[in-house]
């Protein structure tokens, strides 16, 4: 009988998708693209933050490309 042990180091969740976020005002609005898992969750963060209306506030994701639960929130 042969016996062995084996060990591995220490693994750490490092997605390489990248993150880049883009805002403007359009017509009095905040416009944000951001690759994200939650756009709604982002519209009423943002909104909160900067002390705006939701609906001054629009979230628009174009892709998320890959998350991995990475991408749930901006802030």
């Amino acid at each position: 009988m042969i016996e062995q042990e084996y060990g591995t180091s220490v693994n750490h969740h490092n997605p390489i998708g990248l993150y880049n976020v883009t805002a403007s005002w359009r017509g009095g609005a905040l416009e944000v693209r951001v690759p994200t898992q939650w756009v709604s969750g982002e519209r009423y963060a943002l909104a909160t933050v900067l002390g705006l209306a939701e609906e001054n506030v629009r979230v628009i994701c174009p892709y998320v490309g890959g998350g991995f639960g990475g991408k749930a929130s901006t802030l």
